[in-house]
């Protein structure tokens, strides 16, 4: 739905304005919940199993999210890790004009079957730096993945099977 409306872009990871510090004011789960309505619940990043390995402050943040949506500094507690090595990249009001600061756009994307986009993990901001960062098996040992072909599945052992041998990243680029 997004790639539709938005001439096939994937959303990007997060952006920060020059004047904040370490606090970033708007990321993809607030884009994508409060201010397009993609997510329509934010009750979607609430998964117990990963707030009860938090602090109850943190987790606090994200259950508060159903009462004030418009919060966006909250989304950086969700534990769904947006893919920022290849796909959602950042950008930083001081180099908006840095194509190299772009997301992907679907056709850039070789394999979306073998693309990660979201990743269940521990990360906070909302996002991964690059590779499987923070991950911990979840749900018996399993993360849930959202790859780039909207497909959902669940993987046993993340932090080991997502790369291929001799090669760390090949399910986070973009050309395969």
């Amino acid at each position: 739905m997004y790639q539709d409306d938005n001439d096939e872009w994937f959303i990007h990871c997060y952006y920060r304005d020059k004047s904040d510090s370490d606090f970033f004011f708007w990321n993809w789960a607030y884009e994508m919940t409060y201010k397009s309505n993609y997510i329509p619940d934010t009750r979607m990043y609430e998964c117990n199993t990963q707030l009860a390995r938090v602090s109850s402050t943190e987790a606090d943040y994200v259950r508060g999210l159903r009462g004030e949506p418009n919060a966006a500094w909250r989304y950086a507690h969700v534990k769904y890790g947006y893919q920022t090595l290849s796909i959602g990249l950042q950008i930083s009001s001081h180099c908006v004009a840095n194509p190299s600061n772009r997301p992907a756009k679907a056709p850039e994307v070789q394999s979306p079957s073998e693309t990660v986009m979201i990743l269940e993990n521990m990360a906070n901001l909302g996002f991964m730096v690059g590779g499987h960062y923070s991950v911990a098996g979840v749900h018996g040992m399993a993360n849930s993945i959202l790859w780039a072909d909207g497909r959902v599945t669940s993987w046993k052992f993340v932090e080991q099977t997502l790369s291929k041998p001799g090669n760390y990243y090949y399910y986070w680029k973009l050309k395969k």
